[in-house]
């Protein structure tokens, strides 16, 4: 079963203005962890944009991304799985120096697999169907919608985790999870913002380590929609 590690801290930046990273606390993860780390950049769409590292320097697996022109916004979705506690860690998403603002949210997931090549997409839209594979995954994700100071509304079975309203730069972002998964198939993910202003939303299924599930290839998938 997938749950957010209580032993860590969830990491959760939020700046504004011309920068060129946003860099989380220092948090100690267990070993036999798994890393999430969803990044949003705002008021750019260039690709692939956003860069995922740490003070370890781990190698992070960019899972996937969505980057629009029209909604002037881009969201990456990367993971790491960690077979030894490695003591404080900080994580930074590199980001284009051209940006207004942007979001960074590292989950610190225990129960979950260390080969990762569940369900994936990117679509612009604040919604998103996605097809699920495997019982007791949850799906991890984020919305941008270039429009300020708009809340976020989840729809069942969809929870929010962090938002990001920035009323300086015209925008606002959440990342969400879904409840872990009973029977695997197609299920709409994400919310609305209020208004139902456009928006991109990234998305992936974090797989669980459970002695059923079939034999992993541990490839690692970047799948990435550019909109112009």
């Amino acid at each position: 079963m997938i749950t957010e590690n209580p032993t860590a801290t969830q990491a959760v930046t939020v700046g504004t203005g011309l920068l060129g990273s946003l860099t989380s606390p220092t948090f100690t993860p267990p070993a036999r962890s798994l890393l999430v780390a969803i990044a949003v950049e705002e008021f750019s769409y260039s690709t692939p944009g956003i860069t995922i590292t740490d003070t370890a320097g781990h190698q992070w697996a960019a899972q996937v991304s969505v980057a629009s022109a029209e909604n002037n916004a881009l969201a990456v979705i990367a993971t790491l799985w960690l077979d030894t506690a490695p003591g404080e860690l900080a994580v930074t998403a590199a980001l284009d120096s051209d940006f207004g603002g942007g979001l960074l949210d590292v989950r610190v997931l225990a129960g979950a697999s260390r080969h990762q090549d569940g369900a994936a997409i990117a679509h612009t839209s604040s919604a998103v169907s996605i097809t699920t594979s495997t019982p007791g995954s949850r799906v991890y994700g984020v919305s941008v919608t270039p429009t300020a100071a708009v809340a976020f509304t989840p729809n069942n079975p969809t929870q929010t985790l962090n938002t990001h309203v920035n009323t300086s730069d015209q925008a606002s972002a959440a990342t969400w999870v879904s409840d872990p998964t009973t029977t695997p198939g197609s299920i709409t993910l994400g919310g609305t913002f209020a208004g139902n202003h456009p928006a991109i939303t990234a998305a992936l299924e974090i797989l669980p380590d459970t002695d059923g599930n079939p034999l992993l290839s541990g490839i690692t998938r970047y799948r990435q929609l550019l909109v112009h």
